[in-house]
């Protein structure tokens, strides 16, 4: 099956690779290409050629973000990625609080066979005509937050600390 096979690109790629957040990184952005071949979505040249652009850039972010809640499409993965990086080139942690529109979309919209940006955005009729950029990406995961906050609103719950539990609280399957 397909998870099977993910399940064995996952544990080939943990053979040669050792920082958490540079594996969940490619085992988000690698797809099948075709039946047997694996690519990825992103310029694997430039992440080389220019690593060090990660760590520049992470002052004016955590500047920008300052003590503000970090809201992501699997914030679990962003929010590592820009911890790990943090502390190898600052020896500083993000310890802002998060979360993640998978994860509430998981458990406020079960009826939804999918829940990826692309899903959420035509759920809530958002356009997202440059998928995958980043600021396109920004702006979608701004409009789906803001439904989500009134559906919460809906439910009664509006402080950070009662979504967080929300997000975390078991998966109802319909």
């Amino acid at each position: 099956s397909l998870h099977n096979t993910r399940k064995k690109v996952e544990e080939a790629l943990r053979i040669y690779i050792k920082e958490e957040g540079i594996l969940q990184f490619l085992l988000k952005n690698v797809y099948w290409e075709s039946k047997g071949k694996l690519a990825y979505r992103f310029n694997l040249s430039s992440l080389t050629e220019n690593n060090s652009e990660v760590g520049e850039a992470l002052p004016s972010f955590t500047d920008f973000l300052g003590k503000d809640v970090f809201v992501a499409h699997c914030a679990t993965f962003d929010f590592g990625f820009l911890h790990y990086n943090l502390k190898k080139h600052y020896g500083e942690e993000l310890l802002n609080d998060r979360l993640c529109t998978r994860k509430l979309a998981n458990r406020l919209y079960p009826e939804l066979s999918r829940r990826r940006l692309a899903d959420l955005c035509e759920f809530f009729n958002i356009s997202n005509q440059q998928a995958h950029r980043a600021m396109a990406d920004v702006h979608a995961t701004t409009e789906i937050f803001t439904n989500m906050l009134n559906s919460l609103n809906r439910k009664g719950i509006s402080k950070i600390e009662d979504i967080k539990r929300f997000e975390k609280s078991p998966i109802k399957k319909l």
